[in-house]
Formats: C-alpha cells, structure tokens, sequence
C-alpha cells in the first residue's frame, strides 16, 4: 500500500505504522508529479482530502475507471453531483468497512468505477468543467471592486 502526500500527520502516521510493524507493507510518498503511472498500477484510490485533489487529481482517478472512496466534505457538492455509485466514508470505521467490501467483492467495485465515470461524462462533462475552471481564473483575475477606488473627475 502506498500513501501519497498525507500531509502534516506523515511523521505520526509513519510511526504509528512502524510501532505495528506495517512500515515496510505501507509506504509514505509526498508526491508524483506524474499520476498517470500511479493510477495505472493502482487498484483503489482513497481520497482522505478531496478539498485539495478534486479538482484534479481525484478527477483523473475518476476518468480511469478506478475504484475509489472519498471523506466526505462539505465542499463536495460544488464539484461533484451525488451519485449511489460514489463510495463515501466518514470515519476510521466507514473506511475500515468500505476497505473490507472492496477486497471482497473487487469485481463489482470495478463495474461500479465504470458506471461512474460513465455517469459523469453525462451529467458532468468536460465542457462543464472547463467552463468551471474558466469562472474561477476569471474571478481570480478581475480586480476586486470593493478595493478599487473611484477615479476623480478634474
């Protein structure tokens, strides 16, 4: 098992796998800068911050078809429409339980990765996400009118 960039806990993680004797089953990654070679070899992806990879990275793992279990979040909404297709936990206990399903009924998660990312071609496609992308670099780049001043007149 891989995990890549856990973020600020690593350290802690790291030692509360050492302390078990996991640290050489379970390795911590920072980061890829290429993904593409990561989700081809993957079998699950587990999104335990969707806040900071939906826009990209967890959409990439949704475009390839590979089934995967995302926290929950309340920003989820603004990028990903519900769907029963999705996989979701909400505490170490969901995780544990959604884990246990996937390495026993592999085939159907891999069915249901597919039907999702066919989902979301229909009802979320490309275009609306480019116009998404193109809304945030816009308001990104406008000047903030509240801390404009008014010009004078002569």
């Amino acid at each position: 098992m891989w995990l890549i960039h856990p973020g600020p806990d690593a350290p802690k993680i790291y030692e509360w796998l050492r302390l078990r004797g996991w640290h050489h089953d379970v390795l911590i990654f920072d980061g890829f800068d290429v993904l593409d070679d990561l989700i081809c070899v993957a079998d699950l992806a587990v999104v335990s911050n969707p806040a900071c990879s939906l826009q990209y990275s967890t959409r990439m793992v949704l475009e390839s078809q590979l089934p995967m279990i995302v926290a929950v979040d309340p920003t989820l909404s603004d990028w990903m429409p519900e769907t029963p297709l999705m996989k979701w936990y909400y505490s170490r206990e969901s995780l544990g339980n959604q884990l246990a399903d996937f390495l026993t009924h592999r085939e159907q998660w891999q069915a249901e990765a597919e039907s999702l990312q066919r989902h979301y071609q229909r009802h979320e496609p490309k275009e609306h996400w480019l116009d998404r992308w193109r809304s945030i670099f816009t308001e990104a780049t406008l000047p903030n009118l509240s801390t404009v001043a008014p010009k004078r007149s002569p």
